[in-house]
Formats: structure tokens, sequence, C-alpha cells
């Protein structure tokens, strides 16, 4: 018995098996409510809040906090000239180019031979290696309002920071020690409290303080009578001849009332 030959090839097959139903998956697709199709993905939005803190730029998170904030120097430095002070003499020469001048820096044989001087920290003093480094730093403002610069070692410059910042708590120490201290006194104060008064009034005019004794009358209790007022007015008067010290002022206000004397180191 002949077999009949099949009517549909191999290819015609596969094609129906894998590119027919595309079209019908289209259709279907399409048929789909329109509100079960598929939205375009938008990514959220960042806040505000957390988009401030993010670095401004790729390098940010790996730059270096400037050691000397206080100062300006180098390229902060905002005029394109800038006189350069000698370290022996401290003259000025002539303003130079300030882009010109940091490319300089860079070589001291350089430098020395353009007669530019460098403010070097003492030899004794230890230096890591990046205190070396050379640093243009303004001083102030010269003539024409171009700034007076120095090349310093960063080393030097530490040292310099450090000596400004001892002088600055030396005179704080200095304000704080001469501020003026007050000592209430009353009129009818017992002998051995105003003992103990004139004591911290010798304390704290040793120390180089002004001090200011506040006489008022009791509110409540015993009223002081005009001569124990006087003796007491006395008594301080000789505690302030005793230690070297001078009033200040004329004593202000009124006897068995309210009144101040300032009382200070005689000069």
């Amino acid at each position: 018995m002949s077999h009949a030959r099949g009517l549909v090839t191999p290819a015609e097959a596969l094609y129906q098996v894998i590119a027919r139903p595309a079209p019908l998956c289209r259709r279907r697709l399409l048929a789909l409510p329109s509100q079960t199709r598929i939205r375009s993905f938008n990514p959220p939005q960042i806040a505000t809040y957390f988009r401030s803190r993010l670095p401004t730029s790729p390098n940010a998170r790996f730059e270096k906090p400037d050691p000397f904030p206080d100062y300006i120097k180098n390229d902060q430095i905002a005029s394109q000239r800038v006189y350069v002070l000698h370290p022996e003499t401290n003259d000025l020469d002539e303003p130079r180019d300030r882009k010109k001048l940091l490319r300089m820096m860079g070589d001291r044989q350089r430098l020395q031979d353009e007669g530019i001087g460098i403010f070097m920290a003492d030899e004794q003093d230890a230096k890591r290696k990046d205190e070396d480094e050379l640093l243009l730093v303004q001083m102030g403002i010269g003539p024409e309002q171009i700034p007076v610069c120095k090349i310093m070692e960063r080393k030097a410059l530490i040292l310099q920071r450090m000596e400004r910042d001892s002088k600055a708590k030396e005179r704080a120490k200095a304000t704080r020690a001469k501020a003026s201290k007050e000592l209430e006194v009353n009129w009818a104060i017992s002998q051995n409290d105003l003992r103990l008064k004139l004591q911290q009034l010798e304390g704290f005019v040793s120390q180089g303080k002004r001090v200011v004794i506040v006489l008022a009358g009791r509110r409540r209790g015993r009223k002081a009578t005009a001569e124990e007022a006087e003796d007491v007015l006395l008594q301080i008067r000789q505690k302030v001849r005793e230690i070297g010290a001078v009033e200040g002022r004329p004593m202000q206000g009124n006897m068995l009332g309210s009144a101040t004397i300032s009382i200070e180191k005689r000069s």
C-alpha cells in the first residue's frame, strides 16, 4: 500500500507553531482594558532633604578639609598681583603675578634665584614630610589695594597659628582676671562678717581685679545707726589704704541707703 505524501513540509509546520500565534497574542494584548495596560516606570524622585547631602562632585567625599580655614592662601587670594614679604628685612618687592608665583613655588632653587625669601620653621622643630610644602599666605593689604603675602612652609604656618592662639588665650585670661568683682555689705553688718568681706576685698585686689562694694540696708531686722554706718565706711577705707588700692571714683549713693564704692589696685 502506497503512503500519501504529507501536505505540510517540516519548515511550514515549524512556522505555524512559532510564528503564527504571535498576531493572536498581539490581538489579545490590544484587547485588554486600558486600566490593565502596562504603564511606563518613572523612578522615584530623591527628596530634597537627602539630595542636598549628596556630594556635589565625584571627588567631594575624598577632598581633605582645609587645615587653615582662617587664612587666605594660594588660589583663595582674589588679586592677580601680590606683594611678597622678605623674611629677613620685611621689605616689599615689586608686585608679582600670583599664578606665576604659585608655579614657581614648586622649585625652591628658582625662588632663591629670583630673590624671593621663604618663611621657614626653625631647624630644631621636627617636620613631617608634608610640612615642607610651601604656601602663599595673605597677611594684609598693601599699596594700591594689592595683597601683602608671605611664602611660608606649612610647619611655619602651624607654629604661627599656635603662637597666635596662645597669645589670644593669654589676653582672654588677663581680661577675666581684671574683671570686676562685687561684694555686698550691709550697713548693720557684724564685725566678724565685715572682717571676712575685707579679706575677700584684699584677695581680689591682689589678683588685679576691680572690686565694687555694694552697701545697702537690711530689708528686715535691725537697722544700722548713723555711727555704725560711718564705722563700716571707715574700716573699708582703712583697708583700701593698707592694701595699696584706691577708690576709682567717689562713693555713689547715700549713707544708710544704697551706695557703691569702686576700688582698684593703684597703678
